[in-house]
């Protein structure tokens, strides 16, 4: 394979780790904030399932950045020096603690008091009937 192929295989694994990284961006940041959710915090399935997906895009990332650093390094290019597949694998493991912190939070939501479906007990009031007057002069009015 010459250097010109490593490359272009290179850098078509690159643009696929950079387009991940966007549709976690769009995942996590803008379809909570369509759907009404304003922050992560108000549902612990919702957290639990953004827990999932980052996790699972976590290992996408990590496994892509070591694939990069490894296997589809071009090694017949001499002068070929990047620093991307180091910044994918840190993406990778901060993507993995945020899933982790999704995780626990959703956790805490769900054992806590807040979380369970409140029960209301309401004693009905029966309204008979009211009538409205007008209000009376004072007994020493001079008019």
């Amino acid at each position: 394979m010459s250097c010109l192929d490593e490359l272009n295989t290179y850098e078509t694994v690159s643009y696929f780790a950079l387009a991940l990284t966007v549709v976690n961006i769009i995942a996590i940041r803008v379809v909570p904030r369509i759907m009404g959710v304003a922050v992560l915090g108000t549902s612990p399935k919702f957290l639990q399932r953004a827990a999932a997906a980052c996790a699972a895009a976590a290992v996408l990332k990590i496994v892509l950045g070591v694939i990069l650093l490894t296997v589809l390094y071009p090694s017949g290019c001499t002068d070929f020096v990047t620093f991307y597949p180091y910044a994918v694998i840190v993406l990778g493991i901060l993507w993995l603690l945020r899933a982790f912190a999704y995780y626990k939070f959703g956790i805490k939501l769900s054992q806590s008091p807040a979380a369970q479906p409140a029960i209301a007990y309401a004693t009905p009031v029966a309204v008979v009937g009211s009538v409205v007057s007008a209000p009376k002069a004072p007994y020493n009015s001079m008019a």
